[in-house]
């Protein structure tokens, strides 16, 4: 049976002010089970490092559990952030929400 993949999308700025409202918008889906989730950063124009934590420790849940997350459509600036802290090892990013629903849609492990 085919389970959806929930696609979030993150206030404007992850900042120390954003963070909390933030994590309270993922914590259902985290709490919930599904396979992943896909965060929209289409929108998301600025990242500090409270923001990148709190990336990181959202995909190392999901992933102790064999799930994943992955970022969809980061804007430039966001998206060279993530390369220049070498998150975009640990996270995959894509460039479509196709794609980061598709891979999602796999359980870790899965071709």
């Amino acid at each position: 049976m085919s389970q959806s993949v929930p696609v979030l999308v993150p206030p404007h700025e992850l900042t120390d002010a954003s963070i909390p409202g933030f994590e309270e918008m993922l914590e259902p889906h985290v709490a919930s089970g599904c396979r992943g989730i896909v965060l929209d950063l289409g929108q998301v124009t600025f990242i500090n490092s409270t923001g990148l934590g709190s990336l990181v420790k959202v995909g190392m849940k999901l992933d102790r559990d064999g799930r994943r997350l992955a970022l969809a459509r980061p804007e430039k600036q966001v998206e060279r952030m993530l390369r220049l802290v070498g998150l975009d090892s640990k996270l995959p990013v894509f460039k479509t929400l196709a794609e980061a629903s598709g891979h999602v849609g796999t359980r870790a492990g899965q071709a």
